[in-house]
């Protein structure tokens, strides 16, 4: 597999976790949902200028990034993503995604590994 198949294959992990983490973020018991903000703003912000502002902080703290270095011993660099309502990173590869815990004291590795892909998405297995 060449090294652009590769990144297109990671990236491909990468699209499948987000829409994934959009479907699980959509629960409220999975999410851990929150209430709005109840600080005070002062009179010329708009009401709703602190409850955007947090939502979108709270929506980008699960983006897919590229991270020059990794966690993992046997991974140089990778696209990733933090999971901090459930405390865990995932890291999309070529071979497939390899979720750990953020907090590193902790030793565990889940990976799930794509076995192949269809060529005739028409005919059955």
């Amino acid at each position: 597999m060449s090294r652009s198949d590769k990144n297109l294959c990671a990236h491909a992990w990468a699209q499948h976790f987000v829409l994934l983490s959009l479907l699980l973020s959509s629960s409220p018991l999975l999410a851990g949902a929150t209430g709005p903000a109840t600080g005070a703003t002062p009179a010329d912000v708009p009401k709703n200028w602190s409850a955007a502002v947090e939502k979108q902080i709270a929506d980008s703290e699960y983006e897919v990034t590229w991270q020059p270095t990794t966690a993992l011993a046997d991974l140089e660099s990778s696209w990733q993503a933090p999971n901090r309502a459930h405390d865990f990173r995932t890291y999309f590869t070529a071979d497939g995604i390899r979720v750990i815990p953020r907090d590193t004291a902790v030793s565990w590795e889940w990976r799930a590994v794509s076995c192949g892909h269809r060529t005739n998405p028409g005919k059955r297995f």
